[in-house]
């Protein structure tokens, strides 16, 4: 897979197939990088790496692969003659999004009924507008709306608040979204297992863990923080970012589930590592290139947490 786009300035692309991450620029020449991010020319890369699996919409079911769920009456006829490439169903098939932006409507197939979309947040620092993107996480529901703070007039490269709906339509988190600048870059990096990774467009991330926000992290200004407890907040929502930083991110192969043990052996659950690349550039100083590498555990009593690091990070020239 790869994802075109930073700050218009530059031209360079990040490619992944599996283990290996290139970097590319627009005269051809290739660089694939190892763990320790040490680099060698290479040929550019022709296959697409992938692990996202399709989930499509037809007139009467949902399908992932063979696995197939019926729609209700009511759903059937809210789909009927909607051109297919506007239909877009969780990889549980628990909800349908059909269109993309203010239009859209968002369905539970289980109840089969149309979910209320929030209305915005009216005033103050928290003021929303129009709804930009209605972006699916696994079985919960992205709603982004541009962000109109009224006590300091955010720039245009300000992210979009993003609230976190589950199937029922209950609010599971609220964090800050590329929607405003979405046609750059990065907006959603899907890491499997109902787990994901969203950028803002302004260098921030927030890891989004079946449905709730459990990190939040900045690349311009490395930092990263473990999300409250009860319906958490973005911190960057806290504050308006004084650039823009589009960020390109591909998944890098994930390693096998493993055993978490303490220090004397004790069996305490499950294991797995998860790595990401990512990508963004400014012309005067490069390309920062560099590795996060995040941890899923799953205790023996069923709960699971998460820790995240960066693991290097590179500086490549913008031209080549």
């Amino acid at each position: 897979m790869s994802f075109r786009g930073d700050d218009q300035r530059v031209d360079t692309e990040l490619f992944t197939t599996g283990a290996d991450l290139v970097v590319c620029w627009r005269s051809g020449a290739c660089r694939a990088l190892s763990n320790e991010l040490e680099s060698e020319e290479v040929d550019h890369p022709a296959a697409r790496w992938t692990t996202t699996v399709a989930t499509r919409v037809e007139p009467e079911r949902v399908c992932t692969e063979d696995r197939c769920d019926a729609l209700g009456p009511r759903l059937r006829a809210a789909i009927r003659g909607v051109d297919p490439a506007d239909l877009h169903a969780a990889a549980g098939h628990a909800l349908v999004v059909i269109g993309s932006d203010d239009d859209a409507e968002i369905w539970t197939r289980t109840r089969d009924r149309r979910l209320a979309i929030p209305k915005p947040h009216a005033g103050g620092w928290d003021a929303e507008g129009h709804v930009l993107a209605v972006d699916l996480l696994g079985d919960h529901v992205l709603i982004s709306r541009s962000w109109n703070a009224e006590t300091a007039p955010p720039p245009p490269w300000a992210p979009a608040r993003g609230t976190i709906l589950d199937a029922r339509g209950s609010p599971t988190g609220t964090i800050a979204t590329a929607a405003s600048s979405r046609e750059h870059g990065t907006s959603i990096l899907d890491l499997g297992d109902d787990q994901f990774v969203v950028f803002n467009g302004a260098g921030g991330f927030s890891v989004v863990v079946h449905g709730k926000p459990r990190w939040f992290g900045d690349l311009a200004e490395w930092r990263a923080a473990r999300a409250s407890r009860g319906t958490p907040s973005d911190p960057a929502l806290g504050r308006l970012e004084g650039q823009e930083v589009p960020i390109q991110a591909v998944a890098l192969d994930v390693e096998p589930e493993g055993e978490d043990r303490a220090i004397d052996g004790t069996l305490l659950g499950k294991a797995r590592l998860k790595t990401i690349a990512y990508q963004w550039c400014r012309s005067w100083i490069g390309c920062q290139v560099g590795r996060i590498e995040i941890g899923f555990n799953v205790g023996l009593d069923g709960n699971e947490t998460q820790w995240l690091r960066r693991l290097d990070n590179h500086v490549f020239p913008t031209c080549k």
